[in-house]
């Protein structure tokens, strides 16, 4: 490094350090400008879109910086300045723009200004200010608020105060809304019950509660939907007793059957360690959709109700069982294999079908002895077994399966067997397969069956096999063995490689099984088969080299 490469880094080391100093100094002590004000609110409601534009997006960029907190007495004076104006007057594009500014940023010192706008003949008006009161988070805004709903004579002014309440959800509004929940208009009514289900206070739950305890007709199936939306509120804020005392008799006294199946919902969400005797009781009703969430609560107990559950299972309907026996299962349920064991030999088929199919969930290689014993019933019981031996995860399974495989003669019951294994990707299975010469059966569904195993689990050793069974078995079933070579090649990692097992055995067939093997070649692919099929196209058999060109352009 010369003195001059040395002198310029130190330059410019200085020139960074200086730059960054002045930055940070005048973030800290710069505040932005509002001497332009006038000049900006002259253009918000310009003629000319481009002034109009610029003169908004360049006040509302210095409203945004001061709404940060760092500059309480600009944003105080930005936010007068803004209320002067909208009292001298605006057109009402900018008396919006305006509006929408002191939405954002706005706090005491607004409220005033903003209460009078709310009487604007411009209805757009008077409903931005409005939104601005709403959003302003000063306890001056809410009392405002208040004032001007007890002053409402109007239903949709008192409507949209009553809302503006509500997405303030300040406990303090509760007094005012209670008020409104005796109006006689429905809709406020309504409103007013709305707004208070954001309140999540007792008081409020209990105000909705009672006006619901007071109303009728379609009225009160309204209000019960908010009397259970603030229930679920106390279940949140873990007042579990006040909830269900609300969801108790919104679900005695409503005629709706979906407002009962939220109400029962809510008890089932508050009940605790009392959430199994629910679910036993739904079951045993006859209310389908209080049934269907009893059983998706289970996936929600704890383990002291699964005990208590598992406890009243006899005591369950055979329908109600079965689900339950299936929930278990899903939830993987481990304390249930008692329940589900004994199940397994229920009188009533349903009964019997969830429990062996919950064994695929819970079941244990111990189990697979029970499972094999049913696949002597009937269809659906089969079917049952079937799939949880399909399914059970348990290394030892595999090898009573194989073991009972070696031992069965009868076709049907062998085939079953080998469905099953194959659903379960036993890898003994394909040498089973080859060495049971399944490949070439009289049966053709047995054919198909041994092809498709190999298929899935076979590797480049079963190669032969496949190869050879092509010398045996009909034309019309060569297609579907030349897809399993190839898809047995396709598993061998090098690609150029691929094609040697279908090489190596070239020699050892007879000539007239051949071009067989070539054109599987060709549909592998890859170095060692272009080599291979290559050398074919200069044989003298004429049948060899019409093979080789056609699988060449494969």
């Amino acid at each position: 490094m010369n003195r001059y490469t040395h002198r310029f880094q130190m330059s410019a080391s200085a020139i960074v350090c200086s730059v960054a100093l002045l930055s940070a100094t005048s973030l800290a002590a710069e505040a932005p400008s509002l001497d332009e004000y006038p000049q900006y609110v002259s253009s918000f409601a310009a003629s000319d879109s481009n002034v109009r534009s610029e003169a908004q997006a360049a006040w509302q960029t210095i409203c945004f910086t001061l709404g940060n907190g760092q500059y309480e007495a600009q944003r105080k004076a930005a936010c007068e300045k803004m209320c002067d104006s909208l009292s001298a007057g605006q057109p009402r594009e900018s008396a919006l723009f305006i509006l929408r500014q002191l939405e954002r940023i706005a706090l005491d010192e607004s409220v005033i200004p903003l209460v009078k706008l709310t009487a604007s003949e411009d209805a757009e008006v008077a409903d931005a200010a409005r939104r601005a009161l709403q959003n302003n988070r000063s306890p001056a805004a809410h009392d405002a608020l208040v004032t001007l709903l007890e002053a409402s004579t109007e239903a949709n002014m008192t409507t949209r105060l009553i809302n503006s309440l509500g997405y303030r959800a300040q406990p303090e509004s509760v007094a005012a809304l209670a008020k409104q929940l005796a109006s006689d208009n429905a809709s406020v009514q309504l409103a007013a019950a709305r707004a208070l289900t954001r309140i999540n206070s007792a008081d409020a739950a209990m105000t909705v509660f009672t006006a619901w305890s007071n109303a009728s007709g379609a009225q009160r199936e309204e209000l019960a939907k908010a009397a259970i939306v603030c229930a679920n509120g106390c279940i949140r804020r873990k007042d579990s007793p006040q909830a269900q005392s609300i969801l108790k008799s919104v679900y005695a006294e409503s005629k709706l059957p979906a407002i009962q199946a939220a109400a029962f919902q809510g008890q089932l969400n508050a009940a605790g360690d009392e959430t199994a005797g629910l679910i036993v009781k739904a079951l045993n009703g006859n209310h389908v959709l209080e049934q269907q969430l009893a059983v998706g609560q289970v996936r929600q107990l704890s383990d002291t109700s699964i005990a208590s559950l598992l406890k009243d299972l006899p005591s369950v309907l055979p329908t109600g069982q079965a689900a339950l026996l299936t929930a278990l299962a899903s939830r993987r349920e481990h304390s249930a294999l008692p329940a589900v064991e004994q199940a397994c030999g229920s009188k009533d088929q349903g009964v019997k079908i969830a429990a062996l199919e919950a064994l695929g969930q819970l079941g244990t290689a111990a189990h697979t002895e029970l499972l094999l014993s049913h696949l002597t019933a009937d269809e659906e019981v089969r079917s049952a077994a079937s799939r949880s031996l399909s399914i059970i995860f348990d290394d030892g399974v595999d090898s009573i399966l194989l073991k009972r495989l070696a031992a069965t003669r009868d076709d049907e019951k062998r085939s079953e067997l080998i469905s099953i294994l194959s659903s379960r990707r036993t890898p003994g299975l394909a040498d089973i397969v080859v060495q049971s010469d399944d490949l070439v059966s009289a049966n053709a569904e047995t054919r198909k069956q041994a092809t498709g195993i190999l298929n899935r689990l076979g590797d480049e050793n079963h190669i032969a096999a496949l190869v050879t069974s092509m010398t045996k078995i009909p034309a019309t079933e060569h297609d579907n063995v030349a897809k399993t070579i190839v898809s047995i090649c396709s598993r061998i990692p090098s690609k150029d490689n691929q094609a040697g097992p279908i090489t190596d055995l070239y020699e050892s067939l007879a000539p007239e099984h051949r071009p067989n093997l070539l054109s599987v070649a060709g549909r592998v692919g890859g170095k060692a088969a272009g080599e291979f099929i290559g050398s074919k196209l200069s044989s003298p058999s004429a049948i060899e080299k019409v093979a080789a060109s056609t699988a060449l352009s494969n």
